[in-house]
């Protein structure tokens, strides 16, 4: 039995405005027998569905898989209008057991955090927002799924050309790669450079993307990133370091893509 959908005139339209993504995990291969080439294979896979509010607050829901260090994570992750972050939950599962559970809150000044781990037990912690000598503010936060890597990127107005790069600090719910850590509050610090505007072509279709590169200090490769549009749609992502090109798969809903123009 289906029921019938509301053409809006009993109940209005929604205020709030939704689109969801696929991004595939997508390894460069292993090296084949007798000089053959590798051959790409998907070692990983998120699905995300975003809600954008009347007041500019965007709310994700992400539910992520790595194959290889069977790693499960679930995310519920807020920011403001200006894309700094308000508030988290993750839970995390490897290898098919409980690992972590975690509850994020970030105001003003300070980052708090509330956690369950199978090692380790309960954990609260509550960090200051300005941290480090030079009183550097952490001003996003990563909770992993690979969608939210180019939402580091709310605070920079992209000028579409090439240009320096400036100092970023973010706070992390885990500094593993794959994030199958914690959850825990920490913190990483890194330089984001703007390298312009490109047309990338994926499975999902082709977009008009603002190129960065994040640029780390302790030795490891920098990640390249892509996004279109005011939502920060992340199109493409490469980093060296996993031999992994993360890229969209498809994309449904209400999304803003193309050229960046919120000031």
């Amino acid at each position: 039995m289906s029921l019938p959908v509301s053409n809006g005139s009993l109940v209005g339209s929604v205020p709030w405005r939704t689109y969801r993504a696929h991004i595939s995990y997508v390894h460069d291969g292993l090296p084949g027998g007798m000089g053959d080439e590798p051959v790409p294979f998907e070692r990983g896979r998120e699905w995300v569905a975003v809600s954008v509010s009347p007041d500019g607050s965007r709310t994700l829901t992400a539910r992520c898989e790595i194959d290889d260090s069977q790693v499960e994570r679930h995310v519920v992750y807020a920011v403001d209008a200006g894309w700094r972050p308000l508030d988290a939950s993750i839970r995390l599962s490897v290898r098919g057991t409980f690992s972590g559970s975690g509850w994020f809150r970030f105001a003003d000044h300070r980052a708090e955090c509330e956690t369950l781990m199978a090692e380790g037990g309960r954990v609260s912690q509550s960090i200051g927002r300005r941290l480090g000598d030079q009183g550097e503010h952490a001003t996003s936060f990563g909770a992993h799924p690979v969608a939210c890597d180019v939402w580091h990127l709310g605070g920079y107005q992209p000028r579409g050309v090439p240009s320096d790069p400036v100092g970023h600090t973010a706070f992390m719910s885990s500094l593993l790669a794959n994030g199958a850590s914690g959850p825990m509050l920490s913190t990483m610090s890194y330089r984001v450079e703007e390298l312009g505007v490109e047309d990338v072509v994926v499975p999902a279709g082709t977009f008009t993307c603002h190129h960065y590169r994040y640029v780390f200090d302790d030795g490891h490769p920098d990640e390249h990133v892509w996004y279109t549009g005011d939502d920060l749609i992340l199109v493409k992502l490469r980093w060296d370091l996993l031999r992994t090109t993360y890229v969209l798969t498809e994309l449904k809903g209400d999304p803003r893509i193309g050229r960046r123009t919120q000031s």
